[in-house]
């Protein structure tokens, strides 16, 4: 019974993919009772292709294997989007899809797929080591934030490289595309992204534009511009500049920025702060580069300037919206009011907005010039992943079974939140549907995360230096880019040692 009705909604999500018309369609399957048979969870002869050829790929992985009888063992965030609290079909879109992706694991493979709740990082992180310095196996794959679980436990020498897996295969795009590049150390990988965790859904950067603003002034299809590949920031600067300055903010604003603003710039203008050099080391610049300051000093001047730029008050400034004139809160009422033209946001936000009465539209975050080829969206919060500890209790069932789960994750998961809750909100704004599968693709996360979320003392306030920097324009970059660039060099030659430790 469970199958079947997983099976409509599933036709439900993607219907909404296929169908324009279907945006406002109800997201809970027909009632009426089913019969209680046994049936594998078959892909509706309607679903995509692409969602075919995973079914494909997992259905031949569990036709390869018995692991008949077997437990899975998913230590999760309490709290997390990624555990379900209810082991039935609910009519909740996104919870259902995660829910989903665990009954096909099981039904395809005959195992037990256990949730176990650890209810924050330290607790999480608590439960590994403990397991793991006891040669416990009761965990086949761990969720957390890589500052407060993945960098402790790695540091341990608790969980275990992905390298040595044959069956997962980050190439595959249900993993994050910068995997290798970014977060690879020495040719080790410690640490896992991507669709298989809701934050790759809810954390990602965009834009959101104001279309009533847009006519107003006669601006150009910012869509065409993305088309194009000529979204810079120089052409965000110049679309932008045919708004007056709000002098009294009684008229409209450029942009409204909120608290990560300036290390979403950062990163789609392909920076990086964490480094890999030609033998795979991390580095950190221990002097702050020239390009990085001039960027900096470019971003401060417009989104700094309070006759452009409306902040939110949770970013400490010096001018009176700095300071908090507006908060969070009041981000859709500006929009609603034609008070603000570009908003710096998340796909989160996105699909908040969908709830307000304003005309809007999605694109990515701009690039830094022409010179650079992809949009770049970065994203995952605090650097969601998910980690394999060193003392599982069979490897190659956790190789399959993982890289399973990330591809049922693109199948069940992605169309849940990109074309329901993303795109369906406005099912006549097709461009911007289109938009979001540029950011999806466009995603990337940086090594820093595993940095982020302590003060000014330590090496976590990376992040938090960038944007304050880019957006305050704060006096002493250059010297707290060095004291943080040698506490974080200070912690990578710890990783490093255990990178060597591993080997």
């Amino acid at each position: 019974m469970k199958t079947r009705i997983i099976s409509l909604l599933l036709a439900l999500i993607l219907c909404a993919a296929a169908l324009v018309s279907c945006g406002g369609s109800d997201d809970k399957a027909n009632g009426g009772k089913e019969e209680n048979v046994k049936t594998e969870t078959k892909a509706p002869v309607d679903r995509d292709p692409e969602a075919a050829k995973i079914e494909e790929y997992v259905d031949d992985l569990a036709g390869s294997v018995n692991y008949d009888g077997m437990t899975f063992n998913y230590l999760v965030y309490e709290a997390s989007n990624d555990n379900p609290t209810e082991e039935e079909i609910t009519g909740e879109l996104l919870s259902d899809s995660v829910y989903m992706r665990q009954v096909a694991l099981e039904e395809k493979f005959g195992i037990d797929f256990v949730n176990v709740p650890g209810k924050n990082g330290e607790e999480v992180q608590n439960m590994v080591t403990r397991e793991v310095m006891s040669g416990g196996s009761g965990y086949d794959l761990v969720h957390g934030w890589m500052t407060t679980v993945g960098q402790p436990l790695m540091l341990n020498g608790a969980i275990m490289s992905v390298n040595d897996f044959s069956v997962l295969d980050i190439s595959h795009d249900w993993w994050l595309k910068s995997l290798e590049e970014r977060y690879t150390i020495c040719g080790k990988l410690y640490f896992l992204s991507g669709p298989i965790i809701t934050a790759h859904y809810t954390d990602g950067t965009c834009m959101l534009f104001n279309k009533t603003v847009a006519e107003n002034y006669h601006m150009p299809n910012l869509y065409q511009i993305v088309d194009d590949g000529d979204w810079t920031i120089d052409k965000m600067f110049e679309v932008a500049s045919v708004i007056p300055p709000n002098l009294d903010g009684s008229g409209t604003y450029r942009y409204i920025s909120g608290g990560d603003t300036g290390i979403d710039l950062f990163y789609s203008s392909g920076f990086r702060l964490v480094e890999t050099d030609e033998n795979g080391e991390l580095f950190m610049q221990d002097t702050l580069p020239k390009d990085l300051s001039d960027f900096a000093d470019k971003m401060s001047k417009v989104l700094g300037d309070d006759t452009q730029t409306v902040m939110l008050k949770s970013i400490k400034g010096t001018s009176e919206t700095a300071e908090g004139k507006y908060g969070v809160s009041d981000l859709f009422t500006l929009f609603e009011n034609n008070q603000v033209f570009l908003s710096f946001d998340s796909m989160g936000g996105v699909a908040s907005a969908r709830e307000y009465d304003v005309d809007f539209g999605v694109i990515p975050a701009p690039k830094r010039n022409e010179l650079q080829k992809d949009y770049l969206a970065s994203g995952n919060g605090a650097g969601w992943a998910v980690y394999i500890p060193k003392t599982i209790r069979d490897r190659e069932f956790a190789d399959v079974i993982i890289e399973s789960m990330a591809a049922l994750s693109k199948e069940y998961m992605q169309p849940a939140y990109i074309e329901k809750m993303l795109k369906g909100r406005s099912a006549e704004d097709v461009e911007s549907r289109r938009m979001i599968d540029i950011i999806f693709a466009a995603r990337v996360n940086d090594l820093v995360d595993i940095f982020s979320g302590g003060d000014m003392n330590t090496a976590g306030d990376l992040p938090n230096l960038i944007d304050d920097s880019i957006k305050l324009d704060s006096t002493g970059f250059a010297s707290s880019y060095r004291a943080l660039a040698k506490l974080t060099n200070r912690k990578i030659d710890q990783m490093m040692k255990q990178v060597d430790r591993d080997s």
